[in-house]
């Protein structure tokens, strides 16, 4: 191969590890449509909807795959269970359907809801009403729902071993990342976001900057410069 075009810092570094010159790589970040989700909706008219007025919200967007690990998700809203001012949506199907409905069922969640799989025009509107996303795969090449959330300023926690943690994911400023699997560090990091109202208002204006990096200009201008 002439060249490489890397989507990030991991991807970078297992090109280099595996003997690709430097002067053979090219920056090609991996992007959404950032205008997409930034589109201005009716979040009044969509809350009332969901009935989810004046509550904050988090959320998990993923297959409910064991890769994916909702547990970490299911636990956290056990956790803030009393907490009747956040409320935990769960975006996605998959194997772990029946469990993750048999943990709800079994802890009497009133905290929690899951919306089964939904298209990018209806995650788009679940998105621009949140608050806080919340990625906790085992393990995630990139994970382009950090994309999606941040395009529409949303902070997010990400677990460690998701590649696009080490990209985008600033700590305290843009959100926070954790091991995956730790739910002690998992619970302290969404109190700093979610239960502080000031640092959740500057982290939603931080991600929207953040983003704006990560658009499809970037892979434009190396393409060029191969060329």
């Amino acid at each position: 191969f002439d060249y490489f075009l890397y989507i990030g810092s991991l991807n970078k570094d297992f090109y280099s590890f595996h003997g690709v010159p430097k002067k053979k790589l090219y920056y090609a970040p991996y992007f959404v449509e950032n205008s997409f989700f930034e589109k201005n909706l009716n979040k009044k008219n969509l809350r009332k909807k969901l009935n989810l007025k004046n509550k904050k919200i988090v959320i998990f967007v993923g297959k409910l795959i064991d890769r994916k690990n909702p547990h970490d998700f299911l636990k956290l809203a056990h956790k803030f269970q009393n907490n009747k001012r956040i409320h935990f949506l769960i975006i996605g199907s998959g194997e772990l359907n029946f469990y993750c409905k048999n943990f709800i069922n079994s802890h009497k969640l009133k905290n929690i809801s899951m919306l089964g799989f939904l298209n990018q025009k209806k995650i788009r509107e679940v998105y621009s009403i949140s608050d806080l996303l919340i990625l906790t795969s085992k393990y995630e090449t990139w994970g382009l729902v950090v994309n999606e959330a941040m395009a529409s300023g949303v902070p997010v926690i990400a677990t460690k071993e998701s590649g696009a943690t080490k990209d985008l994911i600033e700590s305290g400023v843009t959100g926070y990342s954790y091991n995956c699997g730790n739910i002690k560090e998992l619970f302290s990091h969404f109190n700093k976001i979610i239960l502080n109202r000031k640092k959740l208002k500057t982290m939603k204006k931080n991600v929207k900057k953040k983003i704006k990096k990560f658009t499809s200009d970037e892979t434009i201008k190396s393409i060029k410069k191969i060329i």
